[in-house]
């Protein structure tokens, strides 16, 4: 690994890569069989974002928005 002021992004973005590979590794085979450790999400602190008032928006970008599951 290379030392944060020495690495430039490229180096880092590599370094990041190599890490999620290693996690993967890592955890797949636990996620496969069942022994993964998971962790309660707190509902509390989760951001809630209203639907999307879809009647403001012109009917061309409405056609191509709703492609997506917003609401």
């Amino acid at each position: 690994l290379h030392s944060p002021r020495s690495s430039d992004a490229t180096q880092i973005y590599h370094e990041s890569i190599e890490l999620g590979a290693e996690i993967l590794r890592m955890f797949v085979p636990h996620i496969n069989k069942g022994t993964a450790p998971s962790i309660a999400q707190d509902m509390s602190k989760r951001i809630v974002y209203n639907k999307v008032d879809w009647s403001h928006w012109p009917e061309d970008k409405v056609k191509r928005a709703k492609v997506y599951p917003y609401d």
